[in-house]
């Protein structure tokens, strides 16, 4: 029986099917490849992009430190007040339908950036609000776009690092990261709300997004191999991969393949909906 190699099962991948993984580019050299970069340059984008989280995680808690000093300046219930949490929250659970696909569509550092870019640009009208709804709305907007970090940086490790052990770690700095800023967020933020009043906390978030955000985008190149070799390959007509994945594009095959996947996982995958619904039954219980 003819032993067909790695090239031959993935040549043999159709391209029409929206559900096939894209097949991995064969033009790029072995020290261009995300798994072959330098494990100082594979850390350096770990621990950067962590610590951008950790700034998105921030957020989400820095707030609660305002919570009285907001309720007197506009004179809010505290369960209004409250809500600058809950939508920010909120922001965190729909993001990814977005940022994950685009993830797939567009490669992983365009989204990931955008999104934390809008997320920091979020923090300036959140400090100079007027009026609760203004704070409201872009509080949500900040917790929507700051998800992109939390949707994609897993993906984006599993690019460039192969060995179990090394997701293993990156995943334990990203989770550690992830989880001290709602640790972190509410003692900063009353030391800030104390000294400085409390349109500080969203100031703090701005200036830990800028410099945590900077240094994360100066260190973390594209790690998609098939959006790699297609970006090197416009205009380069020395690149002449057999094969270079093009996703089709178009809000049919964008709902199709990508918003619908959750639902799909949740329902094929029983353990997928393990989880989800062990949570919530003992959110029910409590």
């Amino acid at each position: 029986m003819h032993n067909q190699t790695t090239n031959d099962i993935e040549n043999s991948i159709s391209l029409d099917d929206p559900q096939s993984p894209p097949s991995i580019p064969d033009g790029l050299k072995e020290e261009d490849r995300p798994v072959n970069w330098l494990s100082s340059k594979k850390w350096s984008i770990v621990v950067s992009t962590s610590l951008a989280t950790f700034v998105v995680s921030f957020g989400s808690s820095v707030y609660s430190a305002a919570i009285p000093h907001i309720q007197a300046r506009f004179s809010v219930s505290p369960d209004t007040a409250l809500l600058g949490i809950t939508l920010y929250v909120i922001g965190f659970a729909l993001g990814p339908m977005a940022w994950g696909p685009a993830s797939e569509l567009y490669g992983k550092r365009r989204p990931l950036f955008l999104g934390y870019a809008v997320f920091c640009i979020c923090q300036i009208p959140c400090a100079l609000a007027q009026n609760m709804p203004l704070l409201l709305a872009f509080r949500f907007l900040s917790g929507l776009a700051g998800s992109s970090s939390l949707a994609i940086l897993g993906g984006m490790y599993v690019d460039f690092l192969s060995r179990p052990a090394e997701r293993g770690i990156s995943t334990a700095v990203f989770s550690v990261a992830t989880f001290c800023g709602p640790t972190v967020g509410p003692i900063v933020g009353n030391l800030a709300t104390l000294k400085l009043g409390w349109r500080w906390t969203a100031w703090l978030t701005l200036i830990g997004g800028l410099v945590f955000g900077s240094v994360a985008f100066l260190l973390t190149p594209e790690t998609s191999e098939v959006v790699i070799l297609r970006q090197r390959s416009k205009g380069n007509t020395s690149v002449t991969p057999s094969r270079i994945y093009r996703p089709e594009r178009g809000i049919s095959i964008y709902l199709q393949s990508y918003l619908t996947k959750p639902v799909r996982m949740f329902v094929r995958e029983p353990i997928s909906a393990d989880g989800p619904v062990w949570t919530e039954v003992f959110r029910l219980l409590g």
